[in-house]
């Protein structure tokens, strides 16, 4: 069952997800203000050469004594395009066919007249594929096409056209598809195909594909060869080995409870079942990232991101706060590298996932310290030469050992030289308070009246 082929779209009002070009190519057709060279670029899937081949169509239609914005779809021209049998259309991959000489080749196909359209159309899939010697013997021709040729460049990677080819097209952005127009869109096909899957299997194909919608009717006519029905969210995870929401949830709560075996354990069963720790990695990012969002703007729902639901997010959210989901998210920022390059990655995910529960509360051994008493207790254990330098150009301003955070003003006259021994400084604050604590510089203009005085006793 190819669905992203049998319902791909044919002419310009077919087109799903993509309003801002369809209306500035169906203005175009209409006002016949046809561009010598087109650049359609965008992610994978969201219709890029679906749209070169219609604006063929629209550009050579029999059925019209001009360009039209609504072929036929049954002319010569118009199932000759769709069968790649037109005389006066050239698709050509780049990606297989991007050399030198098969760019001559196409400056040669185009000094020929349309022979049953009005227009010669060469169409370039994956156009980022081109050696530089093929697009530098493509961009005389795409500067000054000859009369009636009209190329159509169609790329994920636009920063790898050459900018020389580039600022001679006309461009237009293919944007992810947004997931309420997916799922619009796979509901009224699954109906019409009589495919029956449930809400929330529909939803979930929608956050997988990530806004293509060709990979979101591949994952429908997957869902459709399943053995039971309806088929649900779950079985849509299963079928494509994605971790499911209630694997995640479980993994996030025994996290916040602190619950190590259950972590553990786990841990273990989705490496059994054939998940990688970079895409165990990848889940939780989403999920702290999401709760984040709860937790700053709660009414922004649309920006979640996850395989969680707002449903399933709210009381991990309530469960925690803005601080711990910041520290979890330098904790995972911090263990990506180990998990993407170490030959051994599953240790490491199973030390990140420890690193990730919140510390235990405990009093502070230290409390109701002012920022002066803990820079007295500094400047008393620190060493001669650390400590002239700390008690004549440093002071700290701020300390809340509950968070264990401090902020110390230095002179900016000794930028370099503290920035380059923040952590030997930070490490004395930490032996004078007895804790852990992050330490922020704050760099200060000296003040004229102290150097004046400084150099008047140094006089």
């Amino acid at each position: 069952m190819n669905l992203h082929l049998t319902y791909r779209p044919q002419t310009l009002a077919d087109l799903v997800g993509q309003p801002a070009v369809q209306t500035c190519l169906t203005q175009a057709l209409q006002r016949h203000q046809i561009a010598p060279a087109y650049l359609f670029c965008g992610p994978r899937g969201t219709g890029k050469t679906s749209t070169a081949r219609i604006l063929a169509k629209s550009l050579n239609c029999l059925s019209h004594d001009g360009p039209t914005d609504m072929p036929c779809g049954t002319c010569g021209t118009c199932k000759g395009i769709v069968t790649g049998s037109a005389l006066d259309v050239t698709e050509m991959d780049a990606a297989s066919h991007g050399g030198v000489d098969d760019a001559r080749e196409l400056v040669k196909t185009c000094q020929l007249a349309p022979v049953q359209g009005r227009y010669r159309v060469i169409i370039l899939d994956e156009a980022h594929m081109l050696t530089s010697q093929a697009q530098n013997a493509l961009l005389k021709l795409i500067e000054e096409p000859p009369a009636r040729v009209v190329f159509i460049l169609a790329t994920t990677e636009p920063h790898k056209v050459l900018p020389t080819i580039a600022s001679r097209c006309l461009s237009f952005e293919f944007r992810p598809i947004a997931q309420k127009v997916i799922k619009a869109y796979l509901t009224e096909i699954a109906n019409a195909e009589g495919i029956p899957v449930n809400p929330s299997a529909i939803e979930a194909m929608a956050r997988l594909c990530q806004g293509g919608l060709r990979d979101a009717l591949q994952l429908l006519a997957k869902a459709a060869l399943l053995d039971h029905q309806p088929v649900t969210a779950q079985d849509l995870y299963r079928l494509v080995g994605q971790i499911g929401p209630g694997e995640l949830k479980s993994l996030v709560t025994a996290i916040q409870t602190r619950n190590v075996v259950t972590l553990m354990q786990g841990s273990r069963d989705l490496m059994e079942a054939g998940h990688t720790p970079e895409a165990v990695h990848g889940a939780l990012l989403a999920v702290y990232h999401d709760l984040l969002l709860l937790l700053e703007a709660p009414g922004q729902t649309q920006l979640l991101t996850s395989l969680l639901t707002k449903q399933q997010l709210a009381p991990l959210a309530q469960a925690t706060d803005a601080q711990q989901v910041y520290d979890a998210l330098d904790v995972l920022d911090g263990a990506e590298r180990q998990l993407r390059f170490s030959p051994t990655p599953q240790p490491w995910l199973e030390a990140t996932l420890l690193k990730l529960m919140p510390e235990r509360s405990r009093p502070s051994s230290t409390p109701d310290l002012t920022p002066e008493q803990v820079w007295r207790r500094v400047l008393a254990i620190a060493q001669p030469k650390a400590k002239a330098l700390l008690e004549t150009y440093c002071q700290l301003s701020h300390i809340d050992l509950s968070r264990g955070v401090a902020t110390l003003v230095v002179d900016a006259a000794k930028q370099a030289t503290l920035t380059k021994h923040k952590g030997k400084v930070q490490g004395i604050v930490e032996d004078a308070v007895g804790q852990s604590i992050q330490l922020t510089l704050v760099f200060a203009d000296p003040d004229p009246d102290y150097e004046a005085e400084l150099a008047e006793v140094a006089g």
